[in-house]
């Protein structure tokens, strides 16, 4: 059909754990404070799909 466009894609394919550097450049895994997070807790989503359709007029 003229005019549309889909776009699929799959993000982080392996499943693999990854940290933003932008996210986390303030957390220290290692400091003492009141709230404990687990480092888990900082990571990027895991496996994700998305797809996208654009319609031009």
């Amino acid at each position: 059909m003229k005019g549309f466009r889909v776009q699929a894609g799959v993000y982080n394919i392996f499943d693999k754990t990854y940290w933003n550097a932008v996210g986390v450049r303030d957390i220290n895994p290692n400091a003492q404070t009141t709230v404990n997070q687990p480092t888990a807790y900082y990571t990027e989503p895991g496996r994700t799909f998305k797809i996208s359709l654009t319609k031009t007029f």
